[in-house]
C-alpha cells in the first residue's frame, strides 16, 4: 500500500510518499526530488503520479518545469513513463482519474497507457475537478451536472490557450483551528495565481450561499484584480463543503461573508529553448 502526503492543500505544495510492504506493520517515507505532483492514483495495475519536474537546474537561468508521469508497482521504486506527454506541455496534465488527465480545458490525455490516447470535448469555463468519462462522453459536476460528447483524436491535440484547467486543491492541514460560525469540511484553495496582468497580494471578499446539505449554492468574489482570477476563485470555492448549519435543530440555508488572502505573480518570460 502507498499514500502521497502533501505539505499543504495547494497543488504546487511539495510531497512525500508513505509506503508499506508488510501489510502496515512498518512504514517508510520516500521523497522524489525535483518533482511537484498533482495527482496520485492506481490504474492499469500500478501506482501513478502526475505533475511537473524541474530539469536543467545546473544551467544558467535555474532550470524549468516539464510534464512528468511516474509509475510504480510497490510505491518504493518509481520510473518515468516513456509515453508521449506533448499534449501536457501548455497547462501540464492535471485533475487525473482512472480515465485519464485533463491536458487542457477541452482535452483528455490517457497517459496511463503504454501508448497514450487522446480525446477532445468543447471547452467549458465552469469545468471542475469532479469529472468522469466513458469512451464517448465526459461529465463533470459544478453547480449542476454537465455532459458533452468526446471526440477521439489520432494524435496529441495542439495546445491552445483559453479557458483554464481547474486547479487541484485538497483539504487544509490536519489540526488547523476550527473557524467560528459555519464549519467547513472541505475548503481547499489555491492561494497563488499566475497572471500576466497583476503582481501583488490581494484580500478577496467572498459572499457564499450555503444550502441545507452544506454545499455552496452561490458564490461571488469581490476584489479580484482580473476577471480570470475572479472566475477561478469562484470556481474553487464553489466546491467547498460545510457541515449543515442548524437552527432549532434543523438544517437551514444560510449566507456567509468571509475573505481569503491570495498572491498573484507574473509568469516567467520564456527564453530561447525554454518555457515559462
Amino acid at each position: 500500500m502507498a499514500a502521497m502526503l502533501k505539505q499543504d492543500a495547494a497543488q504546487y505544495a511539495s510531497q512525500v510518499f508513505l509506503f508499506t510492504q508488510d501489510s502496515g506493520k512498518s512504514w517508510n517515507l520516500l521523497n522524489i526530488p525535483n518533482v511537484t505532483l498533482y495527482s496520485f492514483l492506481r490504474a492499469e495495475g500500478r501506482y501513478w503520479a502526475v505533475g511537473t519536474e524541474v530539469i536543467h537546474k545546473d544551467q544558467p537561468g535555474g532550470g524549468y518545469a516539464v510534464p512528468v508521469v511516474l509509475y510504480s508497482s510497490d510505491g518504493q521504486k518509481w520510473n518515468h513513463s516513456t509515453g508521449d506527454l506533448s499534449a501536457c506541455k501548455l497547462e501540464m496534465c492535471t485533475v487525473c482519474n482512472r480515465q485519464g488527465c485533463f491536458s487542457s480545458n477541452g482535452g483528455i490525455s490517457r497517459v496511463f497507457l503504454e501508448k497514450p490516447t487522446y480525446s477532445s470535448f468543447p471547452a467549458n469555463k465552469d469545468l471542475t475537478p469532479k469529472w468522469a468519462s466513458t469512451d464517448s462522453t465526459v461529465c463533470f459536476v459544478g453547480s449542476r451536472l454537465y455532459c458533452a460528447a468526446l471526440k477521439e483524436l489520432t494524435q496529441a491535440p495542439n495546445s491552445v490557450a483559453g479557458s483554464p484547467v481547474p486547479t487541484v486543491v485538497g483539504p487544509g492541514r490536519l489540526g488547523a483551528p476550527i473557524s467560528q460560525g459555519p464549519r467547513c469540511i472541505v475548503c481547499g484553495f489555491d492561494r497563488i495565481f499566475v497572471d500576466k496582468k497583476a503582481h501583488a497580494a490581494y484580500t478577496i471578499k467572498l459572499v457564499l450561499g450555503i444550502g441545507k446539505n452544506g454545499t455552496v449554492t452561490s458564490v461571488e468574489a469581490q476584489g479580484a484584480p482580473t476577471a480570470e482570477i475572479k472566475s477561478r476563485i469562484e470556481q474553487q470555492t464553489q466546491q467547498w463543503i460545510f457541515e449543515p448549519y442548524l437552527k432549532d435543530g434543523a438544517p437551514v440555508n444560510m449566507r456567509l461573508n468571509t475573505s481569503v488572502q491570495v498572491h498573484v505573480i507574473k509568469p516567467r518570460r520564456a527564453t530561447a529553448g525554454n518555457r515559462p
